[in-house]
C-alpha cells in the first residue's frame, strides 16, 4: 500500500454545504450565461469515459448511473488506452468526465515531480488543470488506488520479502511483467529503480489481466497492481510495502469538463455526490466481484452506489453463466449493434483504401512508382494500437480516426496487388494487342486489367481481412465495434467477453472474403 490515505471528509451538513458551493464555483468558472441551475433542460448526452482497467470502468460505470438517476442521458466510452488519451479526450470534448488518480495527474499528466502530501497534491493538480486544460478535478471519493509492487506469497515468505528494499536485494534473479504504463512512467518503473536501485532479471510489459494470469501460473515473479486490486488476495500475493515511500499520493476523483457544471448542473451534483462515499475497502470488494467473482460491471457499480447510500439507474438482469451460448443470445442487441459498427468501420476504411489504392497501384507499376510501395510498406511497421493513438490528438476519440487508420492499414496490400497484377502480364500478350491495332488504353482495358483482376482481387481481399482484424483495435479509441466486448474482457479477465468479440469478428472476416471472392468470379469474366 502507498501514500498516507486521504485526508478526512466532511460530513453531514458541512459536506452537502460544501459540495453546494463547490457546483456554484464550477459554474462560474465554466463561463458567463444562464445560471447553473436555471429552469432550462439539461444536456441529456454526457459521455462518461474510463481508461483500460478494470477498477476505472467499474468507477465509470458507477459515475454514469449516478448521472443517469439524476435524469441526464449517459453515453459511454469506456476502455481509453491510458492516461494521455483520456485526457485528450476530455479536452477535445470526446467524453465529459471520467475517473482520475491525483497522482497520475500529477506526474504523468502534468510531468511535475511526485509529492507525498495528498491535499497540496489535490491543490496543484486543480490549479493546473483548470488553468491548462480548463478541466475540473471534483471531490475525490474517499480511497487512494496507489501502485504496488506484488509477489507471491510462497516467494516473499521463502525470501523474507516484506518492502521494496527487500525485493531489490534479490531482483536479478526475479522476472518483472509489468503494464506498459507502468514502465514507460516515472512514478513508475523508471522512477522506482532508480530510487531503490532496482535491477530485475528480466523485464517485460503485458496487459493487467494476462499479468495476473501469468503470475499465477508461474510466469513471472513481480508484477504492479493497484492497492485497491480485489485478486491480490484471490490469487494469494503479497503487496510490498513503500518504505522509502517513493510513490506519491493516488486519490481517486471525477476529472470533468469545467463546461459540464453550465451544461448540466445536475449531473455535476450527482458526481459531488459521490465524494468521500467510497472507501478502499469498498473498492476492494467491487474490484473483487468483477474480476474474480465475475459479476457484471453494472450489477457491482449499482450495489455500490446503494451501499453508499446513493440512487442508481437500473441494471440489467445478471448474465447466464450456465452456458456461453445462452449468454450471448441475451445481449443479442448489444453484439448485434457492435457487429454493425465493426462492419461499418471496416467498409468505410476498405472503400476509401479502394478508391485511392487502384490509382496508387497503377503508378506503383511503373519504374519510379516503387516509392509508393516503399511508402506504403513504411505505414504497415507502425504497431496498429500506435497508429490509432497517433491520430487522436489531430481528429479526436470515435470513428475517425479509426477509419484513417483502417484505410493506412489496406493501402499496402491493394497497391502490392494492382502493381503486382498489372506487371505480371506477359509482354508478349501486350505485344500481339499492340499489334492488330489497340491504343495504349485498349491495351490497358481489354488485356492488361482483365489480365490482372486475380492477382488485384487476392489484394483487396487480404485488405479486407486484415481490416476486419485491426478494426477491434477501434474501441480503444472510442469506435466501438467487435473489439468493445474482447476489450472488456480482456480488462475483466472474462474469456466469454472476448469469445464474444472475437467469434463475431473471425465470423465477419469469411463472410467478407466470401463475399469478395464472389464478386470476383462475377466482375472477371467481363472484363474480357
Amino acid at each position: 500500500m502507498r501514500g498516507a490515505g486521504p485526508p478526512p471528509y466532511p460530513t453531514g451538513a458541512a459536506r452537502a454545504v460544501r459540495r453546494l458551493l463547490l457546483v456554484l464555483c464550477l459554474a462560474s468558472i465554466a463561463g458567463p450565461g444562464r445560471p447553473a441551475f436555471a429552469a432550462a433542460a439539461p444536456d441529456t448526452r454526457i459521455r462518461v469515459g474510463s481508461k483500460d482497467f478494470a477498477e476505472s470502468r467499474l468507477l465509470g460505470e458507477v459515475f454514469a448511473q449516478a448521472i443517469e438517476a439524476s435524469g441526464a442521458q449517459v453515453e459511454r466510452r469506456f476502455g481509453l488506452a491510458g492516461s494521455d488519451l483520456a485526457l485528450r479526450a476530455l479536452v477535445a470534448g470526446d467524453i465529459d468526465v471520467y475517473p482520475e488518480y491525483t497522482g497520475t495527474g500529477l506526474v504523468t499528466l502534468l510531468h511535475e515531480p511526485a509529492e507525498k502530501d495528498p491535499g497540496r497534491v489535490l491543490d496543484r493538480v486543480r490549479a493546473a488543470f483548470a488553468a491548462q486544460f480548463d478541466a475540473l478535478w471534483l471531490e475525490p471519493l474517499g480511497f487512494e488506488n496507489g501502485w504496488v509492487l506484488a509477489v507471491p506469497r510462497t516467494l516473499a515468505r521463502a525470501d523474507g520479502l516484506t518492502t521494496i528494499s527487500d525485493l531489490a536485494r534479490f531482483a536479478p534473479r526475479l522476472r518483472g511483467l509489468f503494464s506498459p504504463e507502468f514502465v514507460a512512467r516515472e512514478d513508475g518503473l523508471v522512477g522506482l529503480a532508480r530510487t531503490y536501485h532496482l535491477a530485475l532479471g528480466d523485464v517485460r510489459s503485458a496487459g493487467q489481466s494476462v499479468k495476473y494470469q501469468a503470475i499465477a501460473t508461474g510466469g513471472a515473479d513481480v508484477i504492479d497492481a493497484y492497492s485497491t486490486d480485489g485478486r491480490l488476495d484471490a490469487l494469494e500475493l503479497q503487496p510490498l510495502a513503500d518504505d522509502q515511500r517513493f510513490f506519491p499520493p493516488y486519490q481517486a476523483v471525477p476529472l470533468v469538463r469545467a463546461d459540464l457544471a453550465k451544461r448540466a448542473p445536475g449531473a455535476v451534483a450527482a458526481l459531488l455526490s459521490l465524494g468521500g462515499r467510497i472507501d478502499a475497502a469498498r473498492m476492494r470488494a467491487g474490484n473483487a466481484a468483477v474480476e474474480a467473482g465475475g459479476e457484471p460491471v453494472e450489477t457491482v457499480a449499482a450495489r455500490m452506489l446503494a451501499q453508499a447510500g446513493l440512487a442508481g439507474s437500473a441494471t440489467p438482469a445478471p448474465r447466464n453463466h450456465d452456458s456461453l451460448l445462452a449468454d450471448a443470445w441475451s445481449r443479442r442487441g448489444m453484439l448485434l449493434r457492435a457487429t454493425g459498427r465493426h462492419l461499418l468501420l471496416t467498409l468505410a476504411g476498405l472503400v476509401a483504401a479502394v478508391a485511392i489504392g487502384l490509382p496508387l497501384g497503377v503508378v506503383a507499376v511503373r519504374p519510379r512508382g516503387t516509392v509508393l510501395l516503399t511508402a506504403a510498406g513504411v505505414l504497415q511497421t507502425i504497431p496498429g494500437l500506435a497508429l490509432f493513438a497517433l491520430l487522436v490528438p489531430l481528429l479526436g476519440i470515435g470513428a475517425l480516426p479509426a477509419i484513417i487508420a483502417l484505410f493506412l492499414y489496406a493501402l499496402l496490400p491493394i497497391v502490392r496487388g494492382v502493381a503486382a497484377g498489372l506487371g505480371s502480364v506477359d509482354p508478349a500478350v501486350i505485344d500481339a494487342a499492340e499489334g492488330i491495332g489497340f491504343t495504349p488504353r485498349q491495351v490497358f482495358l481489354r488485356v492488361r486489367l482483365p489480365l490482372a483482376v486475380p492477382v488485384l482481387m487476392s489484394g483487396i481481399r487480404t485488405a479486407a481481412v486484415i481490416s476486419v482484424g485491426n478494426a477491434t483495435l477501434a474501441a480503444f479509441v472510442g469506435a466501438g465495434g467487435l473489439g468493445e466486448p474482447i476489450l472488456t474482457g480482456l480488462t475483466l479477465n472474462d474469456g466469454r467477453l472476448i469469445l464474444e468479440g472475437a467469434v463475431p469478428a473471425a465470423l465477419l472476416a469469411i463472410g467478407v472474403d466470401a463475399l469478395l471472392g464472389s464478386v470476383e468470379r462475377v466482375i472477371a469474366p467481363r472484363f474480357g
